[in-house]
């Protein structure tokens, strides 16, 4: 594994079980789906008058349901536009934008408590907003509206406890299993702790990933003598009891050209902020 991989450093997850060889031509990283939403939110005004929040105006005690976030230059245009099309098209209010730093989110909702019903209610309904046949909101969370970038009691076990972190990726669920594609990531995670594993899960919008270990930088690479960065040896004993990056529970077959590649190998992720 050479410096090259470092490219690969993005998401994707799932559990270790056996079925079906099909065919995939590339490795895609999920860090990419989530970094590039804009592209599925095409058209609509650009003039909407919704309010940027940049710590004034709107109260910032409570919670909101926190639906995307855009960075860029662009950002407020992007986010606008989503605004609209779930209002649009999803009869969703209460939608609103929260400035910070070089990012913008938007919000949905705003409640004292986490726990109260509206809040459960607004959660499950931008879940289960579906745009272009998908949902990419089944992971939305509440979040404290003080600080959209921090969710509330994440999991333990959730990656986003560990920004900056390698894992090593085992595979992935997604849509194409149904509808409770990140239900079974967790529900594997929770089979692999059982057996005592270091397993881990993120929540993206088109999949749910599975990783195992968590390694810093130095943990995660060895300097070969010609200067390229390799896996470590404690990476490499984890690939030897997890070697294959399965999706939806089956072999990946790597092919190029017509040629067999084999099943596609675990690789390790770099855990970044979408």
């Amino acid at each position: 594994m050479c410096a090259r991989l470092l490219k690969l450093l993005l998401l994707t997850g799932l559990l270790l079980a056996w079925g079906c060889q099909y065919e995939i031509i590339s490795k895609k990283s999920s860090w990419d789906d989530l970094r590039k939403l804009e592209a599925r939110q095409n058209g609509g005004p650009q003039d909407a008058q919704d309010s940027v929040d940049p710590g004034g105006g709107i109260a910032l005690s409570g919670y909101a349901v926190r639906v995307d976030k855009f960075p860029g230059p662009d950002r407020q245009r992007l986010a606008r536009q989503l605004i609209q099309r779930l209002e649009r098209q999803w009869h969703l209010t209460d939608l609103w934008l929260r400035e910070t730093g070089t990012t913008t989110y938007v919000l949905c909702g705003h409640f004292p408590s986490p726990d109260v019903d509206a809040a459960k209610q607004t959660l499950r309904a931008v879940q289960q907003v579906r745009i272009d046949g998908l949902q990419p909101y089944g992971a939305a969370q509440l979040v404290k509206a003080a600080d959209p970038a921090a969710a509330v009691d994440l999991s333990p076990w959730d990656l986003r406890n560990f920004m900056g972190m390698y894992t090593l990726q085992i595979g992935f669920y997604d849509a194409q299993f149904g509808p409770n594609f990140r239900k079974a990531a967790q529900e594997a995670v929770a089979a692999l702790r059982k057996q005592k594993v270091d397993a881990y899960f993120y929540q993206g919008p088109f999949r749910a990933l599975i990783t195992v270990g968590l390694f810093n930088e130095d943990q995660a690479f060895v300097v070969q003598p010609d200067g390229v960065s390799a896996y470590s040896p404690e990476v490499h004993e984890l690939q030897k009891k997890f070697p294959y990056n399965l999706g939806n529970g089956r072999t990946l077959i790597e092919k190029m050209n017509g040629q067999n590649l084999g099943a596609q190998p675990s690789f390790l992720v770099k855990v970044t902020d979408y």
